[in-house]
């Protein structure tokens, strides 16, 4: 059971604080590359130098994710690290 009274001390407040912003930080990072890495495969896919229509389309489809600042799921994230490394 959570006891609350223990949550509103200072110290584990002041924990607390500390464990959401190192979690935002990493969520910030992740989402830093998966922009940069969709935005080189755009241009890539613009530029006709991917020719997988799936991969293409793929990577299209991931825009309105990316550009609303939503996280990838962990298998559109491992996709799109695939296709950038082999690019």
């Amino acid at each position: 059971m959570i006891d609350i009274k223990e949550m509103m001390k200072p110290e584990n407040r002041e924990k607390a604080r500390k464990a959401r912003e190192a979690y935002e930080k990493q969520i910030e990072a992740e989402l830093k590359a998966q922009k940069f890495m969709h935005g080189k495969l755009l241009e890539m896919v613009g530029g006709g130098e991917i020719d997988s229509d799936w991969e293409c389309e793929f990577i299209r489809s991931l825009s309105y994710r990316i550009n609303a600042g939503l996280p990838l799921t962990d298998k559109q994230d491992a996709k799109l690290t695939q296709i950038f490394e082999r690019w």
